[in-house]
């Protein structure tokens, strides 16, 4: 390949900026000028390209996220625990610092517990309340498609 300044034959060119241009130089030439930055060295439309389809692809990790709900059948669970270690309603009420009423509405599934109570269940009663469920998350990425500005004026003008 030529240097792009003096014509000579050059087996590795520098990519140099020399007076707001990128030039493939020679080692002599590309004094003249500073060395290209990454993104001058592959093109600006290049460059954005890739930072695009970086975003995109972390965007689309965090799609699927998994959360923790409470099984269904929380209140049989909890009541089996309880019979299991040969407690009463009162007695795991009273372990848990919890009123035996709470006790009854929880496995009559009246009351569904909350994060602080379903804790101090499992780990009293030895058993998993709370399951992972994938959930989809709400972020959307260039691929989604929906309704556009222009959409949106044109159905209201329509």
């Amino acid at each position: 390949m030529l240097c792009e300044m003096c014509g000579i034959e050059v087996a590795n060119p520098i990519l140099s900026k020399i007076s707001g241009t990128i030039l493939r130089t020679c080692q002599k030439c590309s004094a003249m000028g500073v060395e290209a930055t990454e993104r001058e060295k592959i093109g600006n439309k290049n460059y954005i390209s890739d930072v695009m389809n970086k975003r995109s692809n972390r965007l689309r990790e965090k799609e699927i996220k998994t959360e923790k709900i409470l099984v269904e059948d929380f209140g049989i669970l909890i009541k089996n625990g309880r019979e299991n270690k040969k407690w009463s309603q009162k007695e795991l009420a009273s372990k848990i610092s919890e009123k035996k009423s709470t006790i009854a509405s929880i496995e009559n599934k009246q009351y569904k517990p909350e994060k602080k109570l379903i804790n101090k269940l499992e780990t009293v009663l030895e058993i998993r309340l709370m399951e992972e469920i994938e959930v989809k998350d709400s972020v959307k990425t260039s691929e989604t498609t929906g309704m556009t500005l222009a959409d949106l004026i044109e159905k209201s003008n329509g």
